[in-house]
C-alpha cells in the first residue's frame, strides 16, 4: 500500500473577520424566470436495452444546461433542431439573449427516439 501524505493546515489570521456574526437564514423565494424557446430542449432518450442502473445513473440526473466556465452568465443547450443554443442571462436587466451557436441539421435530424451526444469543448 502506498503511504498517505501528511499535511497540516494552517489558519491564516488576517482573512479570518472578528465581527462576523453567521450566517441568516433568508426565507425569501428565490427568484425564477421563464423564457418561450424556439424549439423544445432536446432530451436523451433511452433505448429498451438502457435500463440498468448505470444508465438510470448517468442519464436519470443529466442537466441539459451546460455552464459556460469563463462566461458565468452564459449557459448552452441543444434543441430539438439539433441546434447549439448560448442564452445570456443579464440579471442586472432580467434581460434574456438567445441565439444558436452551431447547427447540426447538416449532420442529421434528431429524431425523439434517436440518441446523440455534443461535447462543448
Amino acid at each position: 500500500m502506498e503511504a498517505v501524505a501528511n499535511c497540516s493546515l494552517r489558519v491564516k489570521r488576517l482573512l479570518l473577520d472578528p465581527k462576523f456574526e453567521g450566517y441568516k437564514l433568508s426565507l425569501e423565494p428565490l427568484a425564477c424566470y421563464q423564457l418561450g424557446l424556439d424549439s423544445a430542449v432536446a432530451e436523451v432518450k433511452l433505448r429498451d436495452d438502457q435500463y440498468t442502473l448505470d444508465h438510470m445513473r448517468a442519464f436519470g440526473m443529466y442537466n441539459y444546461l451546460h455552464l459556460d466556465s469563463w462566461y458565468q452568465d452564459n449557459v448552452y443547450y441543444v434543441d430539438q433542431l439539433g441546434r447549439v443554443m448560448n442564452l445570456s442571462v443579464t440579471l442586472a436587466m432580467f434581460g434574456f439573449e438567445m441565439k444558436a451557436i452551431k447547427d447540426f441539421r447538416s449532420i442529421g435530424s434528431i429524431q425523439n427516439n434517436a440518441s446523440f451526444e455534443v461535447k462543448l469543448l
